[in-house]
């Protein structure tokens, strides 16, 4: 909350809110924080669902209280294999609120979000293909860029698989190495993408010319 309250001080566009680490708290004490983050501030307010690395999942109910209760909340990033959450998050919330994803592809549910209304991605992929990512994160406005999100999604899939083979961040900063941009060392106890995993990593990234198109020469 302080540290919110910081960012508006400085100029900051937004804040993105999460349930506290290491506690698995019912949605009642999830609502209660979260309505007193918010509160805090008067900028634009999101969430990031994501019970996968914090052990709570905030449900659809609750996110639905929330935008009820404040008019800074509009947006919610969701990080969760459902698409029921993302049905009802956007039937309840009917539009207030703006739903974005993960590209995990082990959730895989960038086209499932854009095809419920969702307004795009804030993804993990954009970091190594920013034109791609940026090309499949669309909202449907229209049936060519339903195609494009399609084809662009499929296309690139293999390499966010690749991407996503350890807990992020660790093979993204392997793959800005490869492309010779400063994405900078990991914090332990996270160990370096090294050996066959990396040989292999470089090799489908020259395959599918990102490094052609990417590389820092």
């Amino acid at each position: 909350m302080d540290f919110a309250r910081y960012c508006e001080e400085q100029g900051a566009d937004g804040v993105i809110f999460t349930i506290p680490p290491y506690v698995l708290i019912s949605q009642h004490a999830a609502y209660v924080h979260f309505d007193t983050c918010m509160s805090s501030v008067n900028i634009p307010c999101g969430i990031y669902n994501n019970p996968g690395r914090l052990g709570v999942q905030v449900m659809p109910e609750t996110i639905k209280a929330l935008s009820d209760a404040h008019s800074n909340f509009v947006v919610d990033k969701e990080a969760v294999p459902s698409t029921e959450q993302l049905v009802q998050v956007q039937r309840l919330c009917r539009g207030k609120v703006k739903i974005m994803c993960c590209d995990s592809p082990y959730y895989a549910i960038v086209i499932p979000t854009l095809g419920v209304g969702g307004s795009g991605t804030a993804n993990i992929g954009g970091n190594i293909i920013p034109e791609e990512a940026a090309l499949y994160s669309r909202p449907w406005t229209s049936i060519q860029i339903v195609e494009e999100c399609r084809e662009s999604y499929f296309k690139w899939f293999p390499l966010l698989q690749a991407l996503y083979t350890l807990s992020n961040p660790v093979v993204i900063k392997a793959a800005l190495r490869i492309l010779g941009l400063p994405g900078g060392h990991l914090r332990k106890p996270y160990e370096e993408y090294s050996g066959e995993n990396l040989r292999e990593l470089e090799s489908l990234m020259e395959k599918m010319g990102v490094i052609e198109k990417y590389g820092v020469k």
